[in-house]
């Protein structure tokens, strides 16, 4: 049962918007010739919506300013509203984009955005946004999946952005048709797990082979690395050291105490809305690996009377891999929880003494195992 409820938690999602101060990295797909309306491959996926204010960005500045008008899943057709650097608004090019608060309108010239601005370049007023901009579809997608989104995006009819859905005054400050969310910059995570494990394996030695079953604890702490300005592929995966502990008591043919430390590392990959969103359920798998050190207690024989019975502590070494489906939920940027579901295997070998010889004994565990945790994130 609780591995239904997991799997319930696991898959549930909620879709939210950005919030003032959230970043993301864009394309421009498209660009009237005026400049003043983008088509990017942002949308409410990425958590934007209509009515989103932002300041495009790069290296060197601010470059413009404008207002989302139309949103699909991928895609978004912003108003611009105050060009800065418009030699950057092209085709193809990879901008920033930082969500801002909305601009206030004014009738004293003094105060416009004009009025602030001394530069040669063009640049529009908020209420340009009521004028009539056309943008062609032309060559905006390759995949059928693509074409159709930029159409149903921009329908006929819907093509001219007009003063009666598009006009700023429309656009109520810090409201939205979705509860914001937010989009995570930070590049590390510090977190810890702790883990109820069921475990099953073998135990073999020279006189035979036995059954070992292990319930357990484990507590597990690592540092994972994100990479929050990545535009490709490479912005979904994550890199990450880890090192638990974990100590159970068990016994099937063989009664022991063990204590397993594993140290190593992992890789996890972030689907769906990627490892930045924040106040909104993200999801990964992942696969992690490394080497393990196992201090064994070991009573050879079921029989706890029998005179023939040994005794001793075993130190031994060996490797460990595991795969695992988790999710995280990330608050406020910083704070997080995690659960995961994953599946361990470790093999561990022990040099025994046996009268004059030394022999190697084996000792191995598998099984899933379900964590729990919790996340810091930073820098």
């Amino acid at each position: 049962m609780k591995y239904l409820l997991f799997l319930s938690l696991l898959f549930s999602t909620a879709t939210n918007a950005l919030e003032i101060d959230e970043k993301l990295t864009l394309r421009v797909l498209e660009v009237s010739s005026s400049k003043k309306t983008l088509l990017v491959n942002r949308g409410l996926e990425d958590g934007l919506v209509v009515g989103d204010h932002a300041k495009f960005f790069l290296t060197k500045g601010v470059i413009a300013r404008g207002v989302v008008v139309k949103a699909s899943p991928s895609r978004s057709i912003w108003a611009v509203y105050r060009l800065i650097h418009p030699d950057e608004i092209v085709k193809n090019n990879v901008i920033n984009l930082k969500i801002s608060s909305a601009v206030k309108l004014t009738d004293d010239k003094t105060k416009s955005i004009r009025g602030l601005y001394s530069g040669d370049s063009e640049i529009g007023e908020p209420n340009d946004i009521n004028a009539g901009y056309k943008i062609t579809t032309s060559k905006v997608a390759s995949s059928g999946s693509d074409s159709d989104e930029v159409s149903a995006l921009m329908k006929d009819g819907d093509m001219e952005m007009s003063e009666d859905n598009t006009s700023i005054k429309d656009i109520p400050v810090g409201k939205s048709p979705l509860a914001r969310a937010g989009r995570s910059s930070h590049g590390l995570e510090v977190y810890s797990l702790l883990s109820v494990s069921s475990l099953a394996g073998t135990y073999s030695n020279q006189s035979g082979d036995y059954d070992a079953q292990s319930s357990s604890m484990n507590f597990s702490i690592g540092m994972e690395k994100y990479f929050p300005e990545a535009t490709s592929f490479f912005k979904n995966i994550s890199i990450k050291a880890h090192y638990s502990m974990t100590n159970s008591s068990a016994g099937t043919g063989v009664n022991n105490i063990t204590s397993i430390s594993d140290m190593g590392g992992g890789i996890s990959y972030y689907f769906g809305k990627g490892p930045f969103v924040t106040n909104s359920f993200m999801f990964f798998t992942d696969a992690n690996f490394g080497i393990s050190t196992v201090s064994l207690e070991v009573q050879d024989n079921v029989s706890t009377s029998s005179s023939s019975n040994t005794s001793g502590t075993l130190e031994g070494s060996g490797t460990f891999i595991s795969v695992g489906l988790g999710t995280k939920y990330l608050m406020n940027q910083e704070f997080g929880f995690i659960a995961k579901l994953d599946y361990y295997q470790g093999a561990s070998s022990f040099d025994v003494e046996e009268g004059t010889e030394v022999v190697t004994d084996e000792f191995s565990l598998s099984g899933p195992r379900v964590m729990f945790g919790l996340s810091y994130r930073f820098l």
